[in-house]
């Protein structure tokens, strides 16, 4: 969800906090872990109170994983039919991201929360969980009726039932959907690309640079943090938690984030007039999808 917008952010962290228990096989979905979800709006930082206008078409975390139940409740019930007593899906919600959206604004214009610099330098304060692997899924049988292919080809029936078009992954399209992210994400993309080239943002990105070279780190940029701490699984040492601590303190001293959002805020606004009705769209598509995902989940 959060590709391609802010600095030195783990996407996916690395699960490595306590392993979440065995889902139990009678139940007919998957378990949701709802730990350290982030907020819809930042709550901290330079970055508290913060959305831009293309958030408002944008999925949340917490609407992914709904209709990602319902995708694994609707699997899970095809399978089952088959045979497959004890089929489950993998645990969800168990590694969420550091934003509620594709925007990343917690990261977006790099790091901004100088609390957690001092803490955990560039790193993720919160790695998730492990996720209990789910049987069954890799057998010779399981595949056939989950894609409905066999050595290569298709296959319309298993052991004399039919099967779905597509198998159980054909008919989880056709009952949930999915979610198509597509338009809005490339337009928060071009959004963040244009903002950086205004004279605004290169003034005050300036004036950030000359901050952290009296400070004693030559970065011409916010992304040039990376060459110095690429950021790896682990803790973080104290030479990066000082650069993180003075990559927010410089922002603050700058007012760089709010240049910045204040920057690309009008952006979106005229690329949401350019592509009105193509997001409207989007976003009834969405919408709907998500209120089939919440049936599913009602009725499991």
């Amino acid at each position: 969800m959060l590709a391609g917008c802010g600095q030195q952010t783990i996407d996916n962290p690395p699960a490595r906090n306590a392993a979440a228990p065995a889902a139990d096989p009678a139940q007919p979905g998957p378990q949701v872990f709802r730990d350290n979800w982030p907020a819809k709006v930042p709550t901290r930082g330079l970055a508290k109170g913060l959305a831009l206008p293309l958030e408002a078409y944008m999925t949340s975390y917490a609407d992914e994983i709904a209709v990602q139940q319902a995708r694994d409740n609707a699997e899970t019930a095809c399978m089952r039919r088959y045979g497959f007593a004890n089929w489950r899906t993998e645990d969800l919600g168990t590694a969420p991201p550091l934003a509620d959206n594709a925007s990343n604004m917690p990261r977006r214009y790099g790091l901004t929360d100088l609390s957690e610099a001092k803490e955990y330098g560039y790193r993720p304060p919160h790695p998730g969980r492990e996720s209990t692997p789910p049987p069954e899924r890799d057998a010779a049988d399981a595949v056939t009726v989950l894609q409905g292919r066999q050595d290569g080809g298709d296959v319309t029936s298993f052991k004399g039932k039919a099967l779905p078009d597509g198998g159980c992954t054909g008919e989880v399209n056709r009952k949930v959907g999915t979610l198509d992210a597509n338009l809005v994400e490339r337009l928060s993309g071009e959004s963040f690309e244009r903002s950086q080239q205004t004279a605004a943002v290169k003034a005050v990105m300036g004036q950030w640079s000359q901050c952290m070279k009296g400070r004693g780190h030559e970065v011409n940029n916010v992304w040039d943090t990376d060459k110095l701490y690429p950021p790896v699984a682990g803790a973080a040492s104290s030479e990066e938690i000082k650069l993180a601590t003075d990559d927010v303190e410089c922002k603050t001293t700058t007012g760089l984030v709010k240049v910045w959002f204040d920057e690309e805020t009008a952006i979106q606004k005229q690329l949401i007039k350019d592509n009105k009705a193509s997001l409207e769209g989007a976003r009834s598509r969405r919408n709907s999808t998500l209120s089939t995902a919440s049936a599913i989940n009602a009725a499991r």
